[in-house]
């Protein structure tokens, strides 16, 4: 009931420890996968003890779409598409479909960790993140310099999606400046609910042969952008931030 009534509540560090989430993308071409083990089963292999999760699937204005439980025995693993999780929730279009997936358990963080795959069948490009942030942490004012160095050479864009890991709506603001001269190339601002996630694309034309990624602040700690680098026989990769 409080997770109904409350969510702010529930997914805070106060109530629930073990929340984690991470974004999902859903388009005509690209789908995620959750990929989950149990892992007391992997690090003690003589014990005999289940696990059960629960997903709770969000758009990406928050709204909770979908809440599913699942329990793996000892060793299990378990792998979900989530555009299967969510065939009868929504209707593909030329549109990428984003959300948040928020795993939860009655174990820790250390039990309730989770891999999302990113896989577009055709271009054969696939990537595999985890997720950097429990949920329900404050939102971070520090400004934050990614160690990535980000060459455009090949590169058709580059796409920032974000989630947005905190206990309320929160904004930043994104700046891509070049390596060399640190001369501003581009900025945009994303204001993104609570649970939410939101995309931001970067036009590269004109671009300087190399960039880098910096935002005035993080949503909550460690909750750094996934950086896709989109390239010009469409195939792509994404890492954290």
């Amino acid at each position: 009931m409080l997770k109904n009534l409350l969510p702010r509540l529930y997914y805070s560090t106060y109530f629930n420890k073990s929340s984690i989430g991470q974004l999902y993308v859903i388009s005509e071409d690209i789908n995620t996968h959750f990929y989950f083990n149990n892992h007391k089963g992997f690090l003690f292999p003589e014990g005999n003890e289940n696990l059960t999760i629960n997903l709770d699937i969000h758009s990406s204005s928050r709204k909770k779409v979908l809440s599913k439980s699942f329990t793996l025995d000892t060793h299990d693993s378990l792998s979900v598409s989530i555009s299967s999780l969510l065939k009868d929730k929504l209707t593909l279009s030329k549109e990428e479909i984003l959300g948040t997936i928020v795993c939860t358990s009655s174990k820790t963080t250390l039990q309730n960790h989770f891999y999302s795959y990113y896989r577009d069948d055709s271009t054969e490009s696939v990537a595999m993140i985890h997720p950097q942030s429990t949920v329900g942490r404050k939102t971070t004012y520090k400004k934050w310099v990614s160690n990535q160095i980000i060459h455009t050479k090949g590169l058709d864009k580059i796409v920032r999606y974000q989630m947005n890991h905190s206990r309320s709506s929160a904004s930043c603001q994104y700046y891509l400046h070049s390596l060399e001269d640190q001369s501003l190339f581009v900025e945009a601002v994303t204001r993104v609910k609570q649970l939410g996630a939101t995309r931001i694309e970067f036009d590269l034309k004109d671009s300087p042969p190399q960039l880098c990624l910096s935002l005035d602040k993080l949503m909550s700690p460690n909750g750094k952008p996934l950086i896709m680098r989109r390239y010009k026989n469409q195939k792509f990769t994404i890492n954290h931030g």
